[in-house]
Formats: C-alpha cells, sequence, structure tokens
C-alpha cells in the first residue's frame, strides 16, 4: 500500500470526475481566465461537478496516490502564464470585434508571450500539456489561444530547422518566437471584419475553402495588423493559408506578371507552422468563427490520423507535421484512458514514433478517494502488447482512431 503524496496528480475530464475527488490544480473559470473557481486541496461533490459541468469546464487535476512521475507534466506557474496570454487576447478580440481594429499595443502581447516561452524554456516537459489545457472566453478565442500554444511549442522544438529555414536572420534574432506568437494569436483576426451572417451560412453549406469571402479574411487581417505588429507576424496573418505543396492561398503576383501560389520553403518557416497547427485545432472541432459556438469534440488521434493521411498531408511542411506530433501526442502523459476489456488506466509514457501506442498504468479510480492506494499498478506498454490498445479517451471512443507507426515513419523520407 502506498501513501499519497500531495504532488500525486492525475488528469480526468469533468465526466469522469467524481464526488470526493480531490483537486491538485487550481480551476480557472472557462470564461474568465482570471477568476479562479476552486483552489487546490478543494473536494469535489455533486454539485460542484455539475456546475464546472454547467459551466464549460472540460477537465481537472486530481490527486491521486503514487503518479508522482506525472507531476512533471503539469506546472502550474506555467498554466499561469498561459491564462495572462489568454486574458490579453480576449480583451483584444472583443475590442476588434467591436471596433473592426486589432489592438495596438502589441509590445503588451509581446511581453506576456515572452514570459510563456520562457517558463517552458526552465520546465519542457509540462509543454506536452499546454495546448490541450487551454480555456477562452469563446469558441474562437480557444481556437486562436490553442493556435497559438501549440505553433510555439513547434517553434521551441524546430530550433535548428528555424536557423536553417530564416537564412535572412543570424542566431537569436532567428529563433525570437514573439512574432510567432502575435502572428498565430491574430492569425484569423480578419474573419471578424466579415458579415457574420455571411459566415454563418458559408458554415452551414459545407465550408467551401475555395469560397472568396472566406478567403479574403487573411488580407483583411493583415490589413488590420500591418500597422501595428512587426512584418513577420503580420505575414503570418496574410500566409497562413498557403500549402506546402501550392495548392493554398492567397498567391502573388511575380515580376514575370504570371500569378503563382508560394509553395515549400518559398512560405515563411512560421506561417507553415501556424498553418499545421490551427488546422490540428479546427479538425479536433475548435470553433475558428466568430460566430459559432464549439462543435462536436473530436479526438486529437483522428486529428493526427486525418493529418497524416491524404490528401490533407501533402499540404503541410512534413518535417512541421512531424514535430506536431511530438507537442500535440493522442493521448498526453497523465491522460486517463480505458484500455481493451475496459480497465482505467494512465498513460505515463510515449514515444513519438508510435504515438498511439503508449506506456499505461492500470488505475482504479477508488484510489483517487482516499490517502493511500489500494490497488497494486501494472505497466503496460502497448508497443508490446498487440492485443491491447487505448478504446476511449476523454469520453471518445478511439478505437477506429488509432493509426500505426508506418503512418509517423513515412514523414521521415519526404523530409529528407
Amino acid at each position: 500500500m502506498a501513501c499519497a503524496d500531495t504532488q500525486s496528480v492525475l488528469r480526468v475530464s469533468i465526466q469522469q470526475a467524481r464526488k470526493g475527488m480531490v483537486l491538485a490544480r487550481t480551476v480557472p473559470h472557462p470564461h474568465r481566465p482570471e477568476t479562479v473557481l476552486l483552489r487546490p486541496g478543494a473536494s469535489l461533490d455533486d454539485h460542484a461537478i455539475d456546475r464546472l459541468l454547467e459551466l464549460g469546464v472540460h477537465e481537472v487535476w486530481v490527486r491521486y496516490p503514487g503518479l508522482e512521475h506525472i507531476v512533471r507534466f503539469s506546472d502550474p506557474r506555467l498554466l499561469s502564464a498561459q491564462r495572462g496570454v489568454v486574458a490579453l487576447a480576449s480583451r483584444a478580440m472583443d475590442d476588434a470585434l467591436v471596433r473592426g481594429k486589432a489592438p495596438a499595443d502589441y509590445h503588451t502581447f509581446r511581453k506576456a508571450i515572452m514570459a510563456m516561452v520562457d517558463r517552458l524554456v526552465e520546465n519542457p516537459s509540462a509543454s506536452i500539456l499546454l495546448g490541450d489545457v487551454v480555456s477562452g472566453s469563446k469558441p474562437f478565442l480557444r481556437h486562436a489561444s490553442r493556435t497559438c500554444f501549440l505553433s510555439i511549442l513547434m517553434g521551441l522544438r524546430l530550433d535548428y530547422y528555424i536557423l536553417r529555414e530564416r537564412t535572412r536572420f543570424v542566431g537569436h534574432s532567428a529563433k525570437d518566437l514573439s512574432a510567432l506568437g502575435l502572428g498565430s494569436l491574430f492569425h484569423d483576426v480578419g474573419l471578424l471584419k466579415l458579415d457574420q451572417d455571411a459566415l454563418a451560412s458559408w458554415a452551414r453549406a459545407g465550408r467551401d475553402e475555395n469560397d472568396p469571402l472566406w478567403r479574403s479574411h487573411s488580407q483583411l487581417g493583415f490589413d488590420m495588423v500591418k500597422d501595428h505588429a512587426e512584418p513577420v507576424a503580420a505575414g503570418i496573418v496574410l500566409h497562413h493559408h498557403q500549402c506546402f505543396d501550392g495548392t493554398g492561398f492567397p498567391s502573388r503576383v511575380e515580376l514575370s506578371g504570371n500569378e503563382r501560389t508560394p509553395r515549400g520553403s518559398e512560405i515563411h518557416i512560421f506561417a507553415r507552422i501556424v498553418a499545421c497547427a490551427e488546422t490540428f485545432d479546427r479538425l479536433r472541432g475548435g470553433a475558428f468563427l466568430p460566430c459559432e459556438d464549439d462543435r462536436p469534440q473530436a479526438s486529437a488521434a483522428l486529428a493526427l490520423k486525418t493529418l497524416l493521411s491524404e490528401p490533407l498531408r501533402g499540404r503541410f511542411d512534413p518535417t512541421v507535421l512531424s514535430t506536431l506530433i511530438e507537442v500535440a501526442p493522442p493521448y498526453p502523459p497523465g491522460s486517463l484512458v480505458t484500455i481493451t476489456g475496459g480497465q482505467h488506466a494512465v498513460v505515463v509514457e510515449w514515444a513519438a514514433s508510435d504515438p498511439c501506442r503508449p506506456v499505461v498504468e492500470t488505475i482504479d479510480l477508488e484510489d483517487s478517494l482516499g490517502t493511500c492506494r489500494r490497488s497494486a499498478p501494472h505497466r503496460i506498454d502497448l508497443r508490446h502488447e498487440r492485443g491491447i490498445e487505448i478504446v476511449e479517451h476523454e469520453g471518445i471512443d478511439v478505437a477506429e482512431h488509432n493509426f500505426p507507426a508506418e503512418l509517423v515513419e513515412s514523414l521521415g523520407s519526404l523530409a529528407a
């Protein structure tokens, strides 16, 4: 019998939360990230769980004996820095919707973003969950924020690749991620300038991405930010829908007079990163239109599987796409999952080369209601136990969403 440490934590969806569970992390208000709903040490009851569900809180961290090795993936100071960025973005988006103008004080955003980056550098293990736990006042803001955080995480991992791709810059200037953070946060700000009824009709009609109205948002957004943000950040807003295979937009007129859409390394590396991050979030159900509520949530496994398969995989830089898997695994450490046979388990380790088959540790949720662990943990490396797989995550049946390691391996030949 192993007694609990206050640092033993488990990440559970609000649907899996149970009366008597004790919170291990602060629960912020989803509409006002700077406001605390519940503090660590609070014991959940039926009323609190129902209220959190009603408010739109998706998950909580609770104490669980014997999972001290998971705590490195949850950094309260990092999450606090993240919430600061979300709060700033919330006010800016509201202002942009009312006045039709993007914020002029980008220095404040840059300072908040770099504070978060500095914390990520100090504690890189915690980055694995950053893009997945963001909350915000509106679905549109959540999409913008998650795109921002995923983009920054990829930027940190792509360190030397960015240096190679930004040949006009050297050293620290080439790797400065503040412009990436700003551009990704405001990548869809131009949608706020469009008629919202027309956008809603476009969404109901099937979201045809060839539609001129929808495509105009990148130019509108660029016009909103170009006089205030640095050129690289403004360029991200303009070019985040350009595709590695040349099928994106907008096109450009060359000196010869021919109109052509950039492709491959002609597209700025930061725009390539944001293109990948924002598409992943949209595939997960992120509502990226100001006029819509949340769409049905899709699993990260399904979103990654779709990105790795035709026809989408050719649209993204393969080096960037492989990095997305590293920062947004289908089953992040600390996550509660169900494996074949109906047993609950927590993800404790994973490998980017075979992300759908992590190492899990079986658990009994009853142990979260006390101070000592009654059940003996059993570790299973799913890479070696082919008869067992993850079948449920975050309340979603994922048995058909898992993808083989070969799909990831094939990116290597494309990147080469």
